[in-house]
C-alpha cells in the first residue's frame, strides 16, 4: 500500500505536466520550420551562384576557345621542310 500511494502522489503531482506534454504543440516546432525554410533559401541561393559562376567558365572557355581558332586562322601552320638539295644516288 506504501508504494501504492507513493506512486498515485508522484503521479498527481506531475499529471499536470504530462497532460501539457502530452496535448500541448512543441515549442520547437515553429523554430524548425523557420530553420527549414532558411535552409531551402540558402541552397536556392547557393544553387544560383553555381550556376552564374558556370555560365561565366563557360563563356571565357568559348571566349578562349574562338581566340585560338581566330590564331589558328590567321597564321598558317609552320612546316619544317627540308630545303637542302642533295642528289641521292641509285
Amino acid at each position: 500500500m506504501i508504494i501504492a500511494s507513493l506512486f498515485f502522489k508522484f503521479l498527481t503531482d506531475d499529471l499536470p505536466i504530462l497532460q501539457q506534454v502530452v496535448n500541448g504543440k512543441w515549442n520547437k516546432e515553429r523554430e524548425l520550420a523557420e530553420l527549414k525554410n532558411e535552409l531551402a533559401s540558402i541552397e536556392r541561393k547557393i544553387h544560383l551562384s553555381i550556376n552564374e559562376n558556370n555560365t561565366k567558365v563557360d563563356s571565357l572557355d568559348d571566349e578562349q576557345v574562338g581566340s585560338k581558332v581566330d590564331d589558328k586562322a590567321i597564321q598558317p601552320p609552320q612546316s619544317k621542310i627540308n630545303t637542302s638539295s642533295k642528289k641521292f644516288k641509285m
